[in-house]
């Protein structure tokens, strides 16, 4: 059985949603999603990472007290409860979304993998999909560079983009780095080209 659509958009990130809520206006769409809606920047990239640097800010700001006049205790970071407080505010967002398309009756939503199995067709689900216009705005996926797998394999002297330091540590991508509840001890990591920043006193007033 296939199922005839004038757009097809694979992709449900900053750039798929708000393509297919536009898209509808004009002809009938299907939404193709394989994991979560919200797309990289929601569940993996800007905003998960922000609200972490936030809690981290708030430490720092706490560490650098006494150079202020007040004075507190050394601050215990929690990080399980930093995660658990960025997963609840990518959630709440995430909702939205689901919302949003829920509400958007012109738009059918399926939450299962695309594929190609020819010109202007995908297969979802076990269900074809045939459209004149299809948009693909399925991202990326983290991948680690060349030269520093090499400098892991050690074979070959590390490149210009390897990363001093990665050999000793674990493969530490956005996924898992947002999953972490117990600070890692691992090495820190600097590029070749590294420089210590030398800070102007004024700057620490």
């Amino acid at each position: 059985m296939v199922s005839r659509y004038d757009t097809l958009v694979v992709g449900r990130g900053m750039a798929g949603l708000p393509l297919a809520l536009r898209a509808v206006r004009h002809s009938s769409v299907a939404f193709v999603e394989k994991e979560t809606l919200g797309g990289t920047c929601l569940n993996r990239g800007c905003i998960p990472t922000k609200t972490m640097i936030a809690s981290s800010t708030v430490a720092h700001q706490a560490r650098r007290a006494a150079e202020f006049g007040v004075h507190v205790s050394a601050p215990d970071v929690d990080l399980a409860a930093v995660v658990d407080r960025k997963d609840r505010l990518v959630e709440s967002i995430r909702r939205g979304s689901y919302r949003t398309v829920e509400k958007a009756d012109d738009v059918d939503f399926f939450q299962a993998e695309g594929r190609f199995v020819g010109p202007r067709r995908l297969s979802v689900g076990g269900t074809e999909f045939d459209a004149d216009r299809i948009f693909l705005a399925a991202g990326m996926r983290t991948a680690i560079s060349r030269s520093t797998a090499s400098t892991r394999r050690r074979t070959t002297p590390p490149g210009p983009c390897s990363i001093s330091g990665a050999a000793r540590s674990p493969d530490r991508d956005r996924r898992r780095v947002h999953r972490l509840r117990v600070r890692p001890d691992v090495p820190p990591l600097r590029t070749p080209g590294h420089r210590r920043a030398t800070r102007p006193a004024a700057a620490t007033r």
